[in-house]
């Protein structure tokens, strides 16, 4: 049910994001040399960030679904908390600790289906990058599956009214994935790697020229 459910919404934003946004792809070829399943990191400024990201997944087989977590407000709403559980995304258990909270995302990764995380945790629009949480270091590192990044620019302050008619340009950028390293219970090495890889999304951010 999630793969269909993803696609169908993939498909639709790809459709709609090169038709009002220009949506572009970039790195691409990327998707070849990762290795499934895989952990999707990108930076988060809108609720259709995970639908774009989809969509650029669906080229290569295998890929979809990609399992997320979703604000725990949001998932117990009636009609948005129901697309989520269908979608196949998770409540985020805030407050419960990053065992509990991750948990569902560590048993999809060893059942082979790929996840995805924000390392910002959360949506701000008031800075263009957020601090970096832990959670997503700390999943690589655990699971050992590869890091994919990427970085989604054009979305800035996104609203409602900016859906069909803000006159955006938008563009996902792919980067290379990479193996994160140490041991998911020093504190050191879930640090250092959460720098890393919001760094290494930064980067993919500032590469992209509109």
């Amino acid at each position: 049910m999630a793969y269909l459910v993803q696609w169908l919404f993939g498909c639709l934003v790809e459709y709609l994001g090169y038709l009002f946004y220009g949506l572009k792809f970039e790195g691409l070829e990327y998707l070849k040399e990762c290795d499934l399943p895989v952990i999707f990191v990108s930076n988060h400024k809108s609720w259709i960030d995970h639908f774009i990201i989809i969509a650029g997944a669906l080229r290569r087989k295998g890929i979809v679904p990609i399992h997320v977590l979703v604000a725990d407000d949001i998932y117990t709403r009636p009609i948005v908390g129901a697309i989520c559980r269908v979608l196949g995304a998770y409540p985020a258990q805030y407050g419960r600790g990053i065992e509990i909270s991750l948990a569902p995302l560590t048993k999809d990764l060893a059942r082979g289906h790929s996840v995805g995380l924000y390392p910002e945790g959360k949506i701000d629009k008031n800075e263009l990058f957020g601090k970096p949480r832990p959670g997503t270091a700390w999943l690589a590192l655990k699971s050992g599956r590869q890091i994919f990044p990427m970085a989604i620019k054009g979305l800035e302050r996104f609203t409602w009214g900016s859906l069909f008619w803000g006159g955006r340009k938008v563009t996902i950028r792919y980067g290379k994935p990479f193996w994160a390293q140490g041991d998911y219970r020093n504190f050191n090495d879930v640090s250092s790697q959460t720098n890393l890889i919001m760094n290494r999304i930064i980067t993919l951010y500032n590469e992209i020229i509109l």
